[in-house]
């Protein structure tokens, strides 16, 4: 079997956006999946991407003990996710890839542009309880589509100083 330079550049590309996770705590599906995304397809590299994503997201959440103060927190964030990720999913399989690339695109330029402008967000724990469901179920539909969910349940668990988690 002959070395195909696509599964190269998709390797490399894999173990950068790692070292990026590995050492910002965040990156690895807005720089692996765009990557992806050009070299085959998008859905191909959503497909590819959950499984070691998944894995690196888990072992962030557990590296400290199982943050139970966080999960108490934002429970009403995270069942809204997981339905949200399903219906996305769907939404991947169904739609022309025309459209998820565009999503896909705009999703990263979101990303670019929020951190260029330094954009950061507070609520209070008024609407913390109003908006978790509404922002769990965007996070996870953005993700069930395009693995890029952007300021989604990821951030919540990648501040290693959320010991003492207030509500």
């Amino acid at each position: 079997m002959a070395l195909d330079l696509t599964y190269l550049v998709v390797g490399i590309a894999l173990l950068l956006a790692a070292f990026v996770k590995g050492v910002t705590g965040f990156g690895f599906p807005l720089i692996a999946t765009p990557t992806v995304a050009l070299l085959l397809d998008i859905r191909t590299a959503v497909t590819v991407l959950i499984l070691p994503n998944l894995f690196m997201d888990s072992a962030q959440v557990i590296r400290d003990g199982l943050p139970y103060e966080i999960f108490r927190r934002f429970k009403a964030f995270m069942a809204p996710t997981i339905v949200g990720v399903f219906l996305g999913t769907l939404v991947l399989v169904k739609t022309p890839l025309w459209i998820l690339n565009l999503c896909l695109g705009v999703m990263v330029l979101i990303f670019v542009i929020s951190n260029l402008l330094k954009l950061d967000f507070t609520v209070s724990p008024e609407q913390e309880k109003f908006l978790s469901p509404l922002f769990g179920f965007l996070s996870g539909f953005l993700n069930g589509v395009t693995n890029a969910a952007g300021p989604g349940w990821r951030s919540i668990f990648t501040a290693s100083s959320w010991k003492g988690v207030p509500s």
